[in-house]
C-alpha cells in the first residue's frame, strides 16, 4: 500500500563475545519478549501494559454511574437531574492512572449536581474530603482523581 510503513523498533544486541547485532523488529515481538522495570517490578512489557487502563471515554446519559477499573474519562453527555458517580474500589484501579469525571453538557449547577462518592464497603478514602464526597456544582465542572496508596483516591 503506497505511503504506509510498518512500525519497526531498532534493536542492538551485544553477545558474550562482544559481537554486535543490529536489527529492526516489529513492536509486538519486542513487547512480548522485553522485560522492563516499573516501580521496581521487573516483568515482560506486555504484563505492565496489561495492568494499565486503556485511554477511553465513557459517556453517561443522565443516570447514576459506578466507575469501572477500565474507565479513564467519565463524562455526562446529558444531565437533567442530580446524579451520583460511585468510585470503584481504588485497589482495583491501575496504579498511577488518572480518572476524570465531568459535566460535558454545561447543565451542572447548584440545582443539578454531580456527586462523586467512594464505594460503600471498600474502606477507601479521599484525604482532601473527610466525608469521601466530591460535589460538582457548576457548568462543565470536573475532577481528576488518581489511585494513591492502598485505599486512597487523590484529587490531582
Amino acid at each position: 500500500m503506497a505511503g504506509s510503513a510498518d512500525a519497526r523498533v531498532y534493536l542492538r544486541k551485544t553477545d558474550q563475545n562482544g559481537a554486535v547485532t543490529e536489527t529492526f523488529s516489529p513492536p509486538d515481538q519486542l513487547i512480548a519478549a522485553a522485560p522492563i522495570a516499573v516501580r521496581g517490578v521487573i516483568a515482560p512489557t506486555a504484563t505492565h501494559l496489561a495492568n494499565r487502563a486503556v485511554a477511553s471515554h465513557t459517556a453517561v446519559a443522565n443516570t447514576n454511574y459506578t466507575v469501572l477499573a477500565s474507565d479513564v474519562h467519565v463524562g455526562f453527555a446529558s444531565l437533567t437531574a442530580s446524579r451520583v458517580v460511585t468510585l470503584c474500589d481504588v485497589d482495583t484501579y491501575p496504579l498511577g492512572q488518572d480518572l476524570v469525571i465531568g459535566d460535558e453538557t454545561g447543565a451542572c449547577s447548584d440545582a443539578i449536581r454531580i456527586t462523586v462518592q467512594i464505594g460503600g464497603g471498600t474502606g477507601d478514602s479521599i484525604p482532601q474530603q473527610s466525608d469521601g464526597i466530591i460535589v460538582l456544582a457548576y457548568p462543565y465542572a470536573s475532577v481528576r482523581l488518581r489511585r494513591g496508596a492502598a485505599n486512597i483516591w487523590l484529587i490531582v
